[in-house]
């Protein structure tokens, strides 16, 4: 195993974009698979009283938001924000890069 990589969803069950997003990350969550790479997807909740240490320790504000958490060997975790921004499609499309595509890359 080449390194663990936590994907991480900052949303709300209240928030109307939040409930758009849901479709994008169950498809993310079904779909993305990679070779020798340990993935684990996460889904915080601002309403959850448990989850809101996590929404302080990232500085998040405004949801949905995504955060890539990347451990490869001792390394400390590197994190990338808002991966996902604009909602991009998961797969290529009209030459665009699509979501599945640009988080293989970042990894």
């Amino acid at each position: 195993m080449l390194g663990k990589v936590k994907i991480a969803l900052f949303q709300s069950e209240r928030c109307g974009w939040s409930k758009r997003f849901m479709d994008v990350w169950n498809k993310l969550t079904n779909q993305l698979v990679m070779d020798n790479i340990e993935l684990e997807f996460v889904k915080y909740d601002a309403n959850n009283n448990n989850h809101q240490e996590f929404f302080t320790k990232y500085n998040v504000r405004g949801y949905p938001n995504t955060y890539i958490m990347v451990q490869v060997g001792d390394n400390p975790v590197t994190r990338d924000f808002n991966v996902l921004q604009g909602f991009l499609p998961l797969n290529d499309e009209n030459g665009r890069e699509g979501a599945l595509n640009k988080l293989r890359n970042m990894i």
